[in-house]
């Protein structure tokens, strides 16, 4: 059943089983028990794109944006430190990869050739593929196309993008009924948000910015682009002068619509605001923002723009010490409460039980008969029939969760704002079912702040 299986595209499955089966012909398993060289192979994937993103925004800002050698290196090093960069370079999940290949599709623009622009098109094909947020690479590149004016190129970049797209997405075409379906679905789900309507305040993506780029990242980009806003637009001189240089630069001329569109995506159409979402736009985002602090030096004497340039080294070298302290946050928590978690399952509950549980939850392997979903319902329930349940404060919590200092059983919950009283009455109604009115009823057997299992 495919059902559920387009939420993303699946190039980064593709890729990592690719991997892995090129394993197997040096005599290493790779059969679905070896979760450990699995995941061994899809983490060293997903670092290994976070590396490469490094060089691809270095290369985008020298030549799309045409800054210095260092301010390059600053642009590319600042989206490295990005929180999600940081966490999702080392986790099984397609961002990363994602953001590369956004980047090198940029990259390609740049390079000299009519043929590099298809090139591109079959990168923002994989792109897509990869994670949706490369479809709103088309408008960009189609702009790019048109001014080439040369049938090969049209026909060839149509080609090369839905080969790009399909060649690692192969089942696509005979599931489209479901990859549509996924797509619907999707598309809703950021919009409302999950399992609660969000706010539909665009501006509260603003605190979702600023946190992925930490304090000194926020003031590195902030300063940049309103240097930005002033040096290219401030006046009707300087507006045709940015204009002219958009036009005439393709690579350019791609980041900057590439980056509006999308992040006008994000701002009307994706109430679910989540860091992660924001990491296509930072191979633009970065290079725009030292852009500006090329601007502000231009303005200044000779004997001052070295501190001019010095002070976003200054902000990096901030911003990288931050970040690495920040880091160890989703570590120590995976390392402790899921670990324990882990451990308290290992010593506790039969392999052979049935076990139903949040997403983001760490169960075991070992366990056979486990299914995760994502926020528990009485329909899971009654499908699964479990004999644990795992409750997670990152899923099913963020509807309610037991008020600071109680225990789940205290039945004391704090509803999270924004969430919808229907969902907040329905989860409550299923807790209560569960500890008071079952047969047998359910009981606490082991919680941690974030965590809770049921038995």
């Amino acid at each position: 059943d495919p059902r559920g299986f387009y939420n993303y595209g699946y190039a980064y499955s593709t890729i990592g089983l690719g991997l892995v089966r090129l394993l197997e012909l040096f005599g290493l398993d790779g059969s679905a028990d070896n979760v450990r060289l699995i995941t061994i192979v899809f983490r060293t994937l997903s670092f290994a794109a976070y590396v490469v993103v490094w060089l691809l925004v270095f290369l985008v800002s020298r030549l799309a944006w045409q800054l210095s050698i260092g301010l390059s290196a600053i642009a590319a090093t600042g989206t490295l430190l990005a929180e999600n960069a940081m966490f999702y370079g080392r986790t099984v999940h397609p961002d990363s990869l994602q953001v590369a290949v956004v980047a090198a599709a940029i990259l390609f623009v740049a390079l000299p050739g009519s043929w590099s622009v298809v090139a591109a098109a079959a990168l923002a094909g994989v792109a897509a593929g990869t994670k949706y947020a490369g479809v709103f690479l088309v408008p960009a590149l189609a702009l790019v196309v048109a001014r080439i004016r040369k049938a090969t190129v049209v026909i060839g970049s149509s080609i090369a993008f839905a080969a790009g797209w399909l060649v690692l997405n192969m089942s696509l075409l005979s599931n489209l009924e479901a990859f549509v379906a996924d797509l619907r679905f999707e598309r809703e789900h950021v919009a409302t948000g999950h399992r609660l309507a969000e706010s539909a305040n665009p501006m509260e993506w603003l605190p979702v910015l600023m946190n992925e780029l930490g304090p000194f990242g926020s003031v590195l980009v902030g300063v940049g682009m309103l240097a930005v806003v002033v040096g290219g637009l401030g006046t009707r001189p300087r507006r045709r002068q940015t204009f002219d240089r958009i036009r005439g630069n393709p690579a350019l001329l791609v980041s900057v619509v590439f980056a509006m569109t999308l992040g006008g995506y994000l701002l009307v159409g994706v109430n679910m605001r989540r860091g992660r979402y924001l990491l296509p736009l930072l191979p633009v985002l970065l290079p725009a923002g030292l852009a500006g602090w090329a601007w502000l030096a231009r303005r200044l004497t000779p004997a001052q723009q070295p501190w001019v340039y010095a002070l976003p080294g200054v902000l990096l070298v901030g911003g990288f010490v931050h970040a690495i302290a920040g880091s160890d946050v989703p570590e120590r928590w995976a390392n402790g409460e899921q670990m324990a978690l882990a451990e308290w399952l290992d010593d506790n509950v039969p392999e052979t039980a049935r076990i139903l549980s949040d997403c983001r939850s760490y169960v075991p392997p070992t366990f056979a008969r486990q299914a995760c979903v994502a926020g528990l319902s009485p329909t899971d329930l009654q499908r699964f029939k479990p004999d644990v349940i795992v409750v997670n404060r990152m899923i099913t919590g963020r509807i309610i969760w037991k008020s600071p200092g109680s225990e789940f059983a205290d039945q004391l919950y704090v509803a999270a704002p924004g969430a919808s009283p229907e969902s907040v009455a329905n989860l409550r109604r299923l807790f209560k079912t569960l500890l008071e009115q079952s047969r047998p009823r359910w009981r606490v057997a082991w919680e941690s702040d974030s965590l809770v299992v049921l038995r």
